[in-house]
């Protein structure tokens, strides 16, 4: 993969991850637009890379557990091992 297909990558899923921090319900074909992707590259961002959260959905909307909004972050998500971590 080049670094471009990474820096995009980490970029629409850091943008993610705030959204659903902040506690915005998350629309996939939204998104899907909003970062010029196939529905199905939203589909599987917030089904197996986001996996270790929280999500509830809801009426065709994602959204962070109540419990945990703005709670995500941790030093060790920071920098290059946030993006490494994110690209898996």
């Amino acid at each position: 993969m080049s670094n471009n297909h990474h820096d995009t990558l980490v970029y629409r899923l850091a943008q993610m991850l705030i959204k659903l921090n902040q506690g915005e319900k998350l629309e996939p074909q939204a998104l899907a637009e909003e970062f010029g992707v196939n529905l199905r590259t939203i589909q599987r961002d917030l089904n197996e890379r986001f996996a270790y959260l929280p999500l509830e959905k809801t009426d065709g909307y994602y959204h962070l557990n109540t419990a945990f909004l703005g709670k995500i972050g941790h030093p060790s998500f920071t920098g290059l091992h946030f993006m490494q971590f994110l690209a898996l």
